[in-house]
């Protein structure tokens, strides 16, 4: 019976090799080398996101330097961060900014200080007859030479129109809304010690 055993035909010899040599292949050259490529791949893909971070880095850089550049061009203008305590002048450029405005509230939140830096948060109610006079009111805020920095906005109300019947018996109708507008801001003064 061990004759038997031992003894393989020519055919079964080959089969024999061809898969030992097939076996020695996978072990001994593909499962090494795959184990390699998956830190190699990830190598591949942290240096990929390394370099599109580096590229954003760089077109923020370039904005950067273009702004300030325009800072530099004669005839540009900076707002510059008012000293602390400015609530009048606040009050005195809001009236300016909402001399539009149907009827006008502001309510100014609890200072916080951050170095030489005080944060002002400003809750603003004002009301515009049409929703372009609201929006209009919005940008000049943003825009201001206070430099507010705007976090919330919100436009409500309606566009309702009236019928008018005049002294001589003809009919006008008017576009008459009332727009409530909530604005919530921070106000930035520099506190000099």
């Amino acid at each position: 019976m061990k004759e038997k055993l031992l003894k393989l035909s020519k055919r079964e010899l080959i089969l024999l090799i061809v898969l030992v040599l097939i076996a020695g292949y996978y072990f001994g050259v593909q499962l090494p080398v795959s184990k390699m490529s998956v830190p190699v791949q990830q190598n591949l893909a942290d240096a990929q996101a390394g370099y599109e971070e580096a590229n954003i880095k760089v077109a923020q850089m370039a904005i950067m330097e273009r702004e300030l550049i325009s800072f530099k061009t004669p005839g540009t203008t900076v707002n510059r961060t008012p000293s602390f305590d400015n609530t009048n002048d606040i009050i005195m450029e809001m009236n300016s900014i909402l001399g539009g405005a149907n009827n006008y509230t502001i309510s100014f939140g609890d200072t916080e200080t951050d170095g030489n830096i005080v944060r002002r948060p400003i809750d603003l109610q004002f009301s515009a007859l049409t929703y372009s006079e609201a929006l209009k009111d919005i940008n000049r805020l943003e825009n201001s030479k206070n430099g507010y920095l705007l976090i919330d906005a919100t436009v409500s109300g309606s566009n309702p129109t009236s019928t008018v019947i005049n002294k001589d018996g003809s009919t006008s109708v008017t576009n008459r809304g009332n727009y409530g507008v909530s604005v919530k801001m921070t106000s930035f003064e520099y506190l000099s010690r």
